[in-house]
């Protein structure tokens, strides 16, 4: 049995963190992941109950750039034209679609924002408001640990909501 099943939403899954992925897999885990906020937005929209029902876990980026590809899905999903400085933090605008479309799912936000500076951290609050945690790429022990639990936690809940 799989550790979990994670959806991760990140442009740099696959150029810049080539070694996330296959270790989230070797770890146990099964990893659906987009690299494109209007790949991920429409597998929301689109996916059927029974695959979104199968996500345990969200990993996050929060800065992303936004393809012109992605400006219809993104105008779509919130509503407004992308603009300058959209993609600074487009994976929060990703935030309200995974809430409503992966009911209870943990989301952990994975991301390079530096959370250490001033603004950083009034960023961080407001993200911590919204998602279970925020971590710093590369991830590091913390990270995993915090998945793990997130995961634990959901099946618990999920548990006794199936149960009622």
């Amino acid at each position: 049995m799989s550790r979990g099943s994670i959806l991760v939403i990140d442009d740099d899954v696959f150029r810049l963190s080539p070694f996330f992925l296959p270790l989230l897999q070797a770890k146990g885990y099964s990893v659906r992941a987009f690299d494109r906020w209007g790949q991920a937005a429409d597998w929301l929209e689109e996916a059927s109950d029974e695959e979104r029902a199968a996500i345990e876990c969200v990993v996050l980026d929060i800065m992303f750039v936004l393809p012109v590809e992605d400006y219809d899905a993104y105008e779509r999903v919130t509503g407004e034209k992308p603009k300058a400085g959209n993609s600074k933090r487009a994976g929060q605008d990703l935030i309200p679609l995974l809430k409503r479309r992966l009911e209870n799912t943990p989301i952990l936000v994975l991301t390079n924002a530096p959370v250490h500076t001033e603004e950083g951290l009034v960023f961080r609050s407001e993200l911590e408001q919204l998602a279970e945690g925020v971590y710093e790429k590369p991830a590091q022990d913390e990270f995993y640990e915090a998945l793990e639990e997130a995961i634990s936690e959901f099946r618990k809940q999920k548990g006794s909501s199936q149960n009622e």
